[in-house]
């Protein structure tokens, strides 16, 4: 019985994890570069780099970046997991959150950008 009782008291935990988080925001933009996150690629199907985008929107949350070429963008970040290969200058649009601590906990290559780092949460 106690058993029971502490199945039925567990249930509802594991369905409170399921949906979306609540920091998770739509985001549109342009690839402008890429930094590799790892010396390594995990597979062929989940590339390990974090794409520098110039955001369109939100229009408030990146910084300026300027490219290996002197090109300067603005408004940019880091987003990393996007889990597809894009080419720059392609439009990328999706979900995603903030994580700033992302690259320091993910990555064993680090670049010294002070822009914000985000993790793709789905793409269009």
């Amino acid at each position: 019985m106690k058993k029971l009782l502490l199945i039925l008291a567990i249930t509802p935990l594991l369905l409170v994890g399921c949906g979306k988080p609540d920091n998770v925001f739509d985001f549109s933009g342009t690839m402008v570069d890429y930094l590799e996150c790892t010396m390594q690629y995990t597979s062929l199907s989940e590339f390990d780099y974090g794409m520098v985008l110039s955001l369109d929107t939100p229009d408030s949350i990146g910084k300026d970046y300027t490219d290996q070429t002197g090109e300067k963008f603005h408004n940019c970040i880091i987003l990393y997991r996007t889990k597809a290969r894009f080419k720059i200058g392609e439009k990328v649009s999706g979900s995603m959150y903030l994580d700033e601590k992302y690259s320091k906990a993910y990555c064993q290559i680090h670049y010294h950008y002070d822009l914000p780092e985000g993790v793709c949460y789905s793409l269009d």
